[in-house]
């Protein structure tokens, strides 16, 4: 039987899901949570098998949630439900570590479907996300593959709003080598302003990238 945490900021969807859950023998409900921190208090306490997490969770968000308890190395798998379809955000909590994706509209057989994937050690997206998710996965591979190493740091600190001297600080590189993998970066990626090399960043969650 998997023990399964349901974390959502609506009390009657909470209560629906639950019920739906019940239903099945394979399942067991051992706690609820309707914000992020109190979702990642009871991860870490209780170590449920499975957390079913919505993202837009108010004091921490689910993607913040399934972070958390990778860092922690919690056992606990994490599945996002939401009714987010955007294929970025799909791609950044699946690179934070959630095990499945699915929408809220889609089906209660779906959502079971998922929690048997992610349990059998397998990941799940919703399909009408699927192959846009895979196509933002190559998308971001193709990128990343691009760049150096040395200009993923520093793109990774831009997002994160460091100036160019505060990231020749961290990198132990003059402003002027800053400036120059700046100006590389865009070219690469054609994009010319900065404004819109820091959209990128943050689109393809650059932010999360580690750094010396």
């Amino acid at each position: 039987m998997h023990t399964i945490l349901i974390a959502d900021d609506h009390a009657m969807f909470r209560e629906g899901l639950k019920i739906l859950l019940k239903g099945d023998p394979r399942f067991k409900i051992v706690g609820e949570a309707e914000d992020g921190a109190q979702a990642l208090a009871f991860i870490e306490r209780e170590r449920p098998a499975l957390a079913i997490l919505d993202i837009a969770l108010p004091r921490m968000n689910g993607i913040d949630v399934v972070r958390g308890v990778e860092s922690r190395q919690i056992p606990t798998k994490c599945i996002m439900l939401t009714m987010h379809d955007e294929s970025e955000i799909a791609v950044s909590a699946m690179d934070a570590g959630a095990r499945g994706y699915i929408l809220k509209d889609h089906t209660f057989n779906d959502l079971k479907a998922a929690i048997v994937a992610v349990m059998d050690g397998r990941t799940f997206t919703s399909p009408r996300i699927e192959s846009a998710v895979r196509n933002a996965v190559e998308r971001r591979l193709g990128h990343d593959t691009m760049l150096t190493g040395r200009e993923r740091e520093v793109l990774s600190l831009i997002a994160r709003g460091k100036a160019n001297k505060e990231i020749a600080e961290q990198l132990a590189i003059s402003v002027r080598t800053v400036e120059t993998h700046r100006a590389k970066i865009m070219r690469k990626l054609d994009i010319h302003s900065h404004a819109g090399l820091i959209h990128y960043a943050m689109r393809w969650n650059f932010s999360s990238t580690p750094t010396p």
